[in-house]
């Protein structure tokens, strides 16, 4: 399962909103998986401050996803894929916001793997037969 920003983000910040459901969803995952761009993603939101509330370092920020990388099950997902050449149909894009969600969904499926996010959004933009590509995570 690829884990999108905010589920790192939850996994890595205790004052995250999801982060206990986060946790809880998490051990139930024999496998799961980073990109490049989720795991910058990450990055750039433990370094903004307003956020985390307090001035975070590029290097806390690289430790804390160095951290997360050595939980068992982990593994990188190289991305050789492009939204001019889908998996996924990209018909549904609408707005710039879209962009970076897509190309998650159409990474994970080209891995057959589905998405897991909190934003139920990203499934339901989706045509139905590729809903199962993402995977909302809730309490």
């Amino acid at each position: 399962m690829l884990l999108d920003v905010n589920v790192l983000m939850a996994l890595t910040w205790d004052q995250h909103v999801h982060h206990g459901v986060a946790h809880r969803r998490f051990a139930e995952l024999d496998a799961w998986s980073t990109c490049s761009v989720t795991e910058a993603g990450l990055i750039r939101l433990l370094m903004t401050e307003p956020v985390v509330g307090r001035r975070v370092s590029g290097g806390e920020a690289l430790g804390q996803l160095a951290g997360i990388r050595s939980v068992s099950g982990w593994t990188f997902l190289t991305d050789a894929t492009s939204l001019a050449d889908p998996v996924i149909d990209t018909r549904v894009l609408m707005g710039r916001r879209q962009v970076t969600d897509l190309q998650l969904v159409n990474l994970a499926a080209a891995h057959d793997m589905p998405l897991a996010t909190f934003d139920a959004g990203i499934r339901d933009v989706l045509v139905p037969s590729e809903r199962r590509w993402v995977r909302v995570w809730s309490a």
